[in-house]
């Protein structure tokens, strides 16, 4: 349960890291949210309960990574759009 959305974003990463894939965030986003609910939610709130204060870092230190995934994955998206719409575009002849 804990480990299935890390592989979803890790596929979603490399698709669309290496092979350049834009739909591949869509994969980075449903595996960071699953994540997030799930560590954050499930794992997260064991460890407040049961007052381990280590292991409550290491949850926020996932959910840090997490979320900087996400974002980098959103920002790789954006520059990819943006480049290739200026790579559609035709250059002018005269300038």
């Amino acid at each position: 349960m804990l480990v299935f959305p890390g592989v979803v974003v890790f596929i979603g990463s490399y698709l669309q890291a290496s092979r350049r894939k834009r739909w591949a965030v869509v994969l980075v986003l449903v595996g960071g949210v699953f994540g997030v609910i799930f560590v954050g939610g499930n794992a997260g709130f064991l460890f407040i309960y049961i007052g381990d204060k280590r292991d409550q870092l290491l949850v926020l230190a996932d959910l840090a990574a997490i979320l900087i995934t996400m974002g980098i994955a959103i920002t790789n998206l954006i520059m990819s759009v943006m480049f290739v719409e200026d790579v559609k575009k035709k250059p002018s002849r005269y300038g």
